[in-house]
Order: structure tokens, then C-alpha cells, then sequence
């Protein structure tokens, strides 16, 4: 039955119709192709020989192309009006009839490999363009010096030349393999197919050599993950700024391919990767090189990006604007790095003159906080983790004084720590109460009415609860820490210690914190008459809806005798408590200084000079994390009252604190 030559390439058992032919019936027949194009329906047993029935189109003969469309991920063929014959074991009838098909793209791929003459055409000239024979599109195809323009509907495929690794160019198919970024979609490709009539047209003439010259990544692991990102910064000395990328996940691995050169760039197990996520922004740390990192929401999930451990390492920092750099110091300076082969900027220890944080602006990670270093009449503003803020506070301190130590005596250092030792005391004892009562002040200011005043009295309320444990806690532990200290300290010498000064001093902070206690116990007292509205949120918006007119007098007779209370204690018995607070300290450190002098050893400058950078660090930090205000601000406000503003010791030396010491 079949010609010379002629054999069976393709069976179809479905997916095909036959119509125009009267009495034809489907049943336990199949569709043949041949690699001569011919098309024979019948039943499989009965194709290569005369018995049976079979309904034949003869390509050879006849030379009318079917027309093929893409639907879906589904080649639909289409002949209409074919030259059909029917031929049985004793007669044959030339009858005209329409066939469809539908095969995939692999069986029209595989049909084109096997014919000498392709019998199917692309409607239209149109092209089909298989992504991973998996996605499938068809559409125009156009090319320019530098890629293939694939257009279908929306649809927008742009594949670089320079990207194709290898090629195999067929009739009517290339096939393209290389890592091809398909924009629009998101994708990365690794298999391109491009299906045309007369492909041989579209390919480039110096494809081949082009190919030949392309820079290659090479076979990475079919089971690896690739996707397309950016990056921006500086990796090993080298700047890249919003740089095309391959990353890919492989096992434990992600690894960074330059998209252009073909390099890879970062190569780190996922355990030594760390991330720090700002809204939009990412930031990688592998340790040893930290940049930005622009990849969208799919592609972040896909590679588990949130799943790494958040970045700890103190010496990453970022700018306002979100651009990572290191930050290290040594005796000499304080460096700033976009990569540890390329500093930004370096400045002297010596000429930084405050590092201060600002609370103004809520930072996006809330282990990093918002830093400005002062120095020469500039300042740079800087995110900075919180332990390096502290680091920093302290290792410039260090580093601009210590050249000092060797010639002052152990007296002049004594009696700066006493004088820092102070200033730690009084903030303790005074600091917060300070702070609080202009925090009240503030809203008190304002036009106040039922509802505020309630918002006010529970915030007092608890405020003067949390102040008074406080004060226990301070006068409790204080001394003994002091004591225990210096225990361990005159031990390591060998010296001999009275500790009878440590009792004068628990006596000192028990009677100043009964004395300050007995003043809150006032306010106190003032808000219990109106303790109805004194609650939880729920039941202060109840209180405020349900007030009766004599209630809501009450509140604010009791508030303002309430605010009168703390008022006094801050504005007329604090210049009093604290100057009698630091006389009594001054007196006792005098007594304490009779231990330290008997200890001849010259290393004890050391231990004294650690003491007075603890406490300038102490100092330097904010009052909490919803304020600007340092410690210090506050201590300084808190001498101002006292009216010893004019009575400050020289900074040049080791000056930590702000009262003259007193004889």
C-alpha cells in the first residue's frame, strides 16, 4: 500500500476529524502521516495493506499544504476541501473533505523532522515561540543587530543574541539554549523554540559566529532555581549600580551570575547569607561583601529570600537612602566602606566632636537606629545598629583620651569619675521624673477637655506607680553594685577597703528615695480622688461617655492639684535635693578616696579610666526610644535648676559630668 520509500511517522488515535464524507464512521480508525506527507485514515492493522478501507490525502500528488494554528499549548490543523480518495480492497472514489487536528507542539515539531516536505504551514506566516516547552505563544517575530522581537497580543519577547549559548537551526525551528530573560513575564528561560515557515530568514547570517564569540555560563543543574534580579554596591572593589543578575538557588547555595559578562560575582551557602529588609528595599551580607538587592515579590519568594536569618553583624550599616556600607574604627579613625576594598570616608577620632541618635524618624528595622556624627563643622547621617552606636559612643572616647592617661595622676582621674559617678546618680534619682513632668507639660499646653483629661490622669497614674519602683529598686541595689565593685577591686590589689562608706551611701539613697516617694505619694493621693476613671481603654472610653457634670469638675480640680504636686517637687524641692544629694556624694567619695590612694600600682588608671567611659557612654544615650533627649540634656537641665550651670570642669581633660566638686 505504501509507496517505495514511504513510511509511518506519526499516528494520531484521537484528536482528529474527518467531515464531507457521507457514511464515514470514526470508529477503531487512526490518522497516519507519512514521512512523504501523505495522510491515511484507517485501522492501525489494515494501513499497509489492501484490505479494509482507508481515506487517503496524497500530498505527493496533490502539494496543498494544511494550515496550522496555535490554541493554548495545542497545534489545531486545519484542511479544508482536501482531495480526499477512498480506496477499498475493489474500488476507489475521489471525494473532497475538511480535516482538523490537534497535536502538540512536540508531535508538529516531530512531524517537521521526519518529512521531506513539510505538509503543515503557520497561518498568516505567523510564528510559534515555545518558552521551556512549557509556555507557548504565537505571534510576529522581527529582529534587529542585537535580538530577536517576538510580538504576540501583549505578549513581548525580547531574546539577545548574546545570549544564546548554542543553536540548532532545523527546517521550518531553531532551537536556542542559554539563559534568556523574558522580561515581561519575569522569567528565566533556558530553551527557546521559534517555529516559522521560512525560518531560515529570520536567523542572522553570522549567527554561528556570533554564537561562537558569546561569553557563556555553561550546564548549571536541571534541578537548580533561576531567576532575574539587580543589584547595586560595591562586591570585591568593584561598583555595580542596578547590574543585571542571574541569581540561582542551588541545593544550599545562591549564586550571583553577571547577566552581561557571564561571571559569577557572589557565590555563599545560605547559612553565611543574611538579609535586612527595609519596606521595598533588601540588603544582602555574605560575609564578606553587603549590597542592595532589587528582585520582585515572586522571584524573592522563589528564592526564600525572607527565610534567611537577619543580618547581626554590627559593622553593617545603611544610609538614608537605604545604600549598605561597613563601618569599622581602630586607635586612629573611624572608616566607612561601600566594600572592604573601598572606603567612602575616614575620619579622625580626634575630630569627631557628638555622636547623637535621632528618634525623629521611625527607623524601618528596629535593631538599627538613625545616627549623626559631628565632626570638623560636618556631619553624616547614618542607620547604625544599636550595640555599634554604643561601640562607637565609647571606642572614640577612648581613643581621643586615653593618649591622656600617662600624664594625669590617679587623683585627677579619681575624682573625674566621682564627678561622672554623680552625674549617673542624680539622673537615676531625678532623670525620669525630670522628663516625665515635661512630657505632661507639653500636653497640658494644649486645650484640654474630658477625654485628654483621662488620657492624662491614667498616664500619670501609671507613671507615678513605675517612678516610685523605680526609686526602690536604685536606693535598694545601687550601693551594693558600688560596693561589690570595688570589693573585687581592692581584692585584685591586695588593698585593704573600708566598706563602712557603702552603708553611708545606702543610707544617703534610702532617705532621698523616701523623700521623693513621700512627694508622689501627693500626686498620688490628688488622683485617687477621681480613681472612677482611672482603668483599662476599654472602661476610659466608657468613663468618658458616661461622665456626669460634677465628675467631669472633679476631674479637673484633682488633675490640676495632681499636676501642682509634681510641679513643686520638680521646680522648688529638686534644686534643694539635688544640691544636698551631691555635697553628701562629694563627701562620701572624699571618704572613699582614702582607700584608693593606698593602692600604688599605676594600672588602676586603667580600671578608673573604663569607669568614666561606661559613664560617658551612659550619658550620651537617649532617655528612651521615643525621644531625642539625651541622658546627659536631661542632667544638665536638671544642674541648671540647681544654678550650677556656670560650675562645669574643663572638657579638654576627662569632664564627664556638670557639678564642681564640692569640699
Amino acid at each position: 500500500m505504501l509507496k517505495l520509500g514511504e513510511k509511518i511517522i506519526y499516528e494520531l488515535s484521537d484528536g482528529f476529524e474527518l467531515s464531507g464524507i457521507s457514511r464515514y464512521s470514526k470508529e477503531s480508525k487512526k490518522l497516519h502521516i507519512t514521512n512523504l506527507g501523505n495522510i491515511i485514515i484507517s485501522k492501525a492493522d489494515e494501513v499497509n495493506d489492501e484490505s479494509g478501507v482507508k481515506y487517503i490525502y496524497s500530498f505527493s500528488d496533490n502539494k496543498k499544504k494544511l494550515e496550522a494554528v496555535l490554541e493554548g499549548s495545542q497545534i489545531i490543523i486545519y484542511g479544508d476541501n482536501l482531495p480526499f480518495y477512498i480506496k477499498s480492497e475493489n474500488s476507489s472514489k475521489n471525494v473532497t473533505a475538511s480535516l482538523t487536528m490537534k497535536i502538540t507542539l512536540d508531535e508538529y515539531d516531530l512531524i517537521c523532522k521526519n518529512q521531506r516536505e513539510f505538509i503543515f504551514y503557520l497561518k498568516d506566516n505567523m510564528t510559534i515561540l515555545s518558552l521551556d516547552d512549557n509556555k507557548f505563544y504565537m505571534g510576529g517575530i522581527n529582529k534587529d543587530n542585537e535580538k530577536f522581537i517576538f510580538i504576540s497580543g501583549k505578549n513581548r519577547f525580547e531574546i539577545n543574541f548574546d545570549d544564546i549559548e548554542r543553536y540548532i537551526l532545523e527546517d521550518k525551528r531553531v532551537s536556542l539554549k542559554g539563559y534568556f530573560h523574558m522580561e515581561r513575564e519575569g522569567l528565566i528561560v533556558r530553551s527557546i523554540s521559534i517555529f516559522n515557515n521560512n525560518v531560515e530568514n529570520i536567523v542572522p547570517a553570522d549567527l554561528s559566529e556570533r554564537v561562537k564569540d558569546n561569553k557563556k555560563i555553561g550546564n548549571l543543574p536541571k534541578d537548580c532555581e533561576i531567576v532575574f534580579c539587580k543589584i547595586s554596591g560595591n562586591i570585591d572593589g568593584f561598583d555595580y549600580k542596578n547590574t543585571n543578575m542571574l541569581l540561582v538557588k542551588y541545593q544550599d547555595q545562591l549564586i550571583f551570575i553577571n547577566k552581561k559578562s557571564k561571571k559569577t560575582i557572589v557565590k555563599s551557602t545560605k547559612d553565611n547569607c543574611s538579609k535586612l529588609i527595609l519596606g521595598e528595599d533588601i540588603i544582602l551580607y555574605d560575609n564578606k561583601n553587603v549590597f542592595n538587592l532589587h528582585i520582585n515579590d515572586k522571584n524573592k519568594e522563589a528564592m526564600q529570600i525572607e527565610d534567611l536569618k537577619d543580618i547581626e553583624n554590627e559593622i553593617v550599616g545603611y544610609t538614608l537612602k537605604h545604600a549598605p556600607f561597613f563601618i569599622q574604627e581602630d586607635f586612629n579613625s573611624l572608616t566607612i566602606m561601600k566594600s572592604f576594598q573601598k572606603e567612602i570616608i575616614s575620619i579622625k577620632n580626634s575630630d569627631v566632636k557628638d555622636i547623637v541618635i535621632n528618634r525623629d524618624i521611625e527607623s524601618k528595622n528596629s535593631d538599627f537606629v538613625e545616627t549623626e556624627i559631628k565632626f570638623n563643622n560636618q556631619k553624616i547621617i547614618l542607620n547604625l545598629s544599636r550595640s555599634m552606636v554604643q561601640k562607637l559612643m565609647q571606642d572614640v572616647f577612648i581613643y581621643a583620651k586615653k593618649p591622656l592617661l600617662k600624664d594625669v595622676s590617679v587623683e585627677i582621674l579619681y575624682k573625674n569619675w566621682s564627678k561622672a559617678m554623680n552625674d549617673m546618680i542624680i539622673f537615676n534619682f531625678f532623670g525620669n521624673i525630670y522628663y516625665m513632668k515635661s512630657e505632661f507639660d507639653k500636653v497640658l499646653e494644649r486645650e484640654l477637655n474630658d477625654e485628654i483629661r483621662i488620657e492624662v490622669i491614667n498616664a500619670l497614674y501609671n507613671q507615678i506607680q513605675e517612678q516610685r519602683n523605680n526609686l526602690d529598686l536604685i536606693s535598694a541595689y545601687t550601693p551594693r553594685i558600688l560596693e561589690n565593685q570595688d570589693i573585687e577591686l581592692f581584692e585584685k590589689y591586695n588593698a585593704k577597703l573600708d566598706v563602712q562608706v557603702f552603708r553611708q551611701i545606702k543610707n544617703l539613697f534610702f532617705d532621698l528615695s523616701y523623700n521623693i516617694s513621700s512627694y508622689l505619694d501627693g500626686v498620688e493621693k490628688s488622683l485617687d480622688n477621681i480613681i472612677f476613671v482611672i482603668s483599662g481603654e476599654d472602661k476610659k472610653r466608657y468613663n468618658y461617655r458616661m461622665l456626669k457634670e460634677s465628675e467631669s469638675a472633679n476631674l479637673d480640680v484633682f488633675l490640676k492639684q495632681a499636676i501642682s504636686r509634681l510641679n513643686h517637687l520638680v521646680e522648688n524641692m529638686y534644686p534643694y535635693y539635688v544640691d544636698e544629694t551631691s555635697r553628701e556624694m562629694f563627701k562620701l567619695f572624699e571618704v572613699l578616696w582614702k582607700n584608693y590612694k593606698n593602692i600604688n600600682d599605676d594600672s588602676i588608671k586603667e580600671v578608673l579610666f573604663e569607669r568614666i567611659t561606661n559613664t560617658y557612654v551612659f550619658r550620651q544615650l537617649t532617655l528612651n526610644n521615643n525621644t531625642n533627649e539625651r541622658r546627659k540634656d536631661i542632667i544638665e537641665k536638671i544642674y541648671n535648676s540647681v544654678d550650677y550651670g556656670a560650675n562645669k570642669l574643663d572638657e579638654n581633660m576627662f569632664f564627664t559630668g556638670g557639678m564642681k566638686y564640692v569640699k
